[in-house]
């Protein structure tokens, strides 16, 4: 298993229970397919050594031919790359090495990572008992997300988007959109 899919439960048990002094070492390895997972709070952490590995940076992709067997070339990032485009979440995951905007595999990880990139999440807005609520859901591989969003007849800047989320962390964020944006 990657490091990036050991639950959080094994990750505390290590670092907690296993390494108890400075001389024993953990080596994970993986790609950081969810930026909220134990395995990417370490890739931000200094008290990590993080080797980045891109596969642009590999002898078989700077050769052009198979010098490592097994190992990803330019045919996997072409690959990758007309299937997802270069921009994508997925070819920053699994080409460049680097941190995903949105944990892999989420159908609105797009809309979300959008909202907060333009700063449009609010740490509160009230629940207006006279709106109704549209319920959308997002069925990911371990985690399920609801999405809850009220409409108001004018554009104001509390419409919102409530997002809970179940699975091993419970979650209660708050986006706020708003209406023009939906």
């Amino acid at each position: 298993m990657k490091a990036c899919g050991i639950l959080p439960q094994i990750w505390r048990a290590i670092l907690d229970g296993l390494v108890t002094n400075e001389r024993v070492k953990v080596l994970a390895i993986g790609n950081a397919t969810d930026p909220n997972s134990e395995f990417a709070q370490a890739l931000k952490d200094t008290a990590w050594h993080v080797v980045k590995i891109s596969c642009l940076d590999t002898p078989n992709y700077k050769e052009g031919r198979e010098v490592i067997p097994g190992l990803a070339g330019r045919e996997y990032v072409k690959r990758i790359k007309d299937r997802y485009g270069p921009q994508s979440n997925e070819f920053k995951i699994r080409v460049l090495g680097e941190m995903p905007t949105f944990k892999e595999g989420t159908y609105y990880g797009y809309e979300v990572a959008a909202a907060r990139e333009k700063g449009q999440f609010a740490p509160d807005y009230s629940w207006d008992p006279t709106a109704k609520v549209y319920g959308f859901w997002d069925l990911g591989d371990m985690h399920t997300v609801g999405l809850f969003v009220q409409f108001r007849n004018s554009p104001h800047p509390s419409d919102r988007l409530l997002l809970r989320q179940s699975g091993p962390r419970i979650a209660r964020i708050r986006i706020c959109f708003a209406s023009q944006a939906l």
